[in-house]
């Protein structure tokens, strides 16, 4: 004990001298009983004295205690080295609490959140929670002995340690300025303090690394070069950090194609980015659509700021596919009441959804017998992965390869060799080029890349199209942002050229609103030409007289020949069962777009031809009737 009484005198001396640190209070809501002085022993040791004179030791060596009264001759030995590194709150003010640091037998370093409360109420918990991260305990709590260790950690002058902001939630903290990730926080507050999680790791996303930035480049990145789809996936992790910061609500993207095309290759390059590729549940980020079956609102969360990973939409349940992905859209989960009838916090996120599967989610709803309504192509835009070079995925392939070969090569390389390097230093760039230009700059220059590139893919009107050519656009800006910092080692352009093919091919697949009118406009005219002989005809001559042809099917109305003049009208039944509901088309809606086209001749209110009581209408009797004009389409047919 010479060395600590060494340090013990010239402790005493130097506070004599006013050498130690005096720090003042300020107002922290926990009642330290501890005088806000910590002195500096040297040789990398430092102590405190509780207001009741029992002095702690702190350094390379471990933790001693000195009771009040007692000479260093007394000193108990605490523990092994364990480092208070700071005490944090979250935004509001709420949840304090401590971070102890340690490293247990094997050299690896431990770190325990814990909250004031558990320091006063639950002490035995927090005693075992150091002793079973490996931390050497010599001074064990029984009865009539205090537990020493936590009153260390207790104790520890709230003035000496570093202020840090919590958070439960993954993903930007400050927005432009602190992102936090399961292994790591890059960035600070704007005001300066460092940024802690503290919440619920059990859903966290399993991000890791190996390898280094430029082996997951020269393999993994030169690979995707190989497929404009796989290129367009790759961006996809680096534009989910950038949605918030200009209001681009969550939505995905869904690759389709027959099996053993290559879909799983492209989503196997995306979470590359962030992490190991495998689908074992334990050691990679390849996530299925069975994991949506529990705890999706906490999976959704977890990957708030991130892309989430579901691949064969096959996997999923069918019947609820539908209500899944406007759940994911709608960025927050149910509400729900505590046992004492408080509003629980809600579940929220923001996110980019990458999935994958042999059909689209309609079409694998229907399956079912769900029906979705047009939006479910919207949340999730689908990809077709065709097979037309007979590269599967691939558009082309290096000399002495084949596509077999480099989807190989791919698994490989983004399971176990080259991953999680990419997406980590892409933030780090972020966060600095926002720090060095400011918030404001940096979106006003993503919102102009944004514009730029929805002028060059999309002159819809519907405004679901626009929707979703700014989400391809998105990932569009964000590829070329991580070649222009360094990260992708592709060309100018490349990201770009990627998402423009990319979207094309969506486009191609989508029905917007006005291509839905088109079609039923298209049916509408062909019907009444393709069942000529289920109609009565009348053909009015220029004396005025009908000619009248009966026909001898099952009626479905009269075709009216004026002049080289034709209409339609309709019995109602007939009309709706068999040119509308047979075909796919909601009644009320179709019959306001033909309406709207002038194709739909009315006399009321609605829709409908009136013939009044005791009239005729060449030869058609009283009553209410669908009136086509088909010649009006022609008048009115857009650009």
């Amino acid at each position: 004990m010479t060395d600590m009484v060494e340090k013990e005198k010239a402790a005493s001396e130097a506070a004599k001298q006013n050498d130690t640190v005096q720090i003042l209070n300020d107002s922290d809501p926990f009642d330290n009983p501890v005088k806000a002085v910590l002195t500096d022993e040297g040789n990398g040791v430092k102590s405190f004295t509780k207001a009741n004179g029992d002095k702690f030791l702190t350094g390379p060596l471990g933790v001693v205690f000195i009771a009040a009264g007692k000479s260093e001759d007394n000193a108990q030995k605490v523990c092994g080295p364990l480092e208070v590194i700071g005490r944090y709150r979250d935004k509001k003010g709420n949840g304090w609490g401590r971070v102890a640091v340690w490293h247990d037998g094997d050299n690896t370093r431990h770190e325990l959140k814990i909250s004031e409360g558990d320091l006063s109420t639950k002490q035995s918990e927090v005693f075992a929670a150091l002793a079973s991260g490996g931390l050497e305990i010599f001074a064990v709590p029984s009865s009539g002995r205090p537990n020493r260790v936590v009153d260390y950690i207790r104790s520890y002058p709230r003035e000496a340690l570093p202020k840090l902001c919590s958070t439960k939630s993954y993903g930007w903290h400050d927005k432009g300025h602190a992102f936090v990730l399961p292994d790591r926080v890059i960035g600070d507050t704007e005001s300066g303090e460092g940024v802690l999680f503290d919440g619920d790791e059990a859903d966290a996303p399993k991000y890791a690394s190996k390898g280094t930035l430029k082996d997951w480049q020269d393999n993994v990145a030169s690979i995707a070069l190989c497929s404009n789809r796989i290129t367009f996936f790759t961006c996809i992790a680096f534009a989910a950090p950038l949605a918030r910061l200009v209001n681009e609500p969550s939505g995905g993207f869904h690759l389709v194609g027959d099996s053993s095309l290559g879909k799983s290759s492209a989503l196997r390059a995306l979470c590359s980015v962030f992490a190991s590729a495998a689908s074992d549940g334990e050691s990679g980020e390849m996530g299925s659509w069975r994991s949506t079956d529990n705890g999706l609102e906490a999976f959704c969360q977890s990957h708030t700021d991130l892309p989430m990973i579901c691949d064969e939409i096959g996997q999923a349940d069918g019947k609820n596919i539908g209500k899944v992905l406007y759940m994911i859209g709608n960025e927050s989960g149910k509400r729900r009441m505590t046992k004492s009838l408080q509003n629980k916090g809600t579940a929220s996120w923001r996110l980019l959804l990458a999935s994958s599967g042999e059909v689209s989610a309609e079409e694998f709803a229907k399956r079912y017998g769900v029906k979705v309504d047009d939006g479910i192509n919207v949340r999730l835009a689908n990809i077709e992965v065709t097979n037309d070079n007979g590269l599967g995925i691939f558009d082309c392939v290096p000399d002495g390869e084949t596509s077999k070969g480099l989807a190989d090569k791919l698994r490989q390389y983004t399971e176990s060799r080259y991953y999680g390097t990419a997406g980590p230093e892409f933030i780090a760039r972020l966060v600095d080029d926002i720090k060095q230009n400011g918030i404001n700059a940096f979106t006003e220059n993503l919102e102009k890349g944004l514009t730029e590139f929805q002028k060059t893919v999309n002159s819809d009107t519907d405004p679901m199209v626009g929707r979703v050519a700014r989400r391809f656009a998105l990932v569009a800006v964000a590829g070329e942002l991580a070649i222009q910092y360094g990260v992708l080692p592709w060309a100018r352009k490349t990201a770009w050229e990627a998402s423009q093919v990319c979207f094309q091919v969506w486009r191609k697949g989508f029905r917007s609103k006005e291509d839905q009118a088109a079609d039923l406009i298209r049916c509408v005219l062909e019907f009444h030409q393709s069942n000529r002989e289920r109609f009565d005809e009348v053909t009015v001559l220029s004396t005025g007289d009908d000619i009248r042809r009966s026909s001898k099917d099952k009626l479905l109305g009269v075709i009216v020949l004026n002049n080289e003049h034709t209409e339609v009208v309709y019995l109602q039944g007939p009309f709706k069962s068999e040119v509308l509901a047979k075909n796919g088309f909601p009644e009320r809606e179709s019959l306001k777009i033909l309406k709207d086209s002038g194709i739909l001749a009315s006399n009321d209110r609605l829709y409908f031809f009136k013939i009044a009581k005791g009239k005729t209408y060449h030869g058609v009797p009283e009553g209410r009737y669908i009136r086509l004009v088909p010649e009006n389409w022609v008048e009115n047919e857009p650009d």
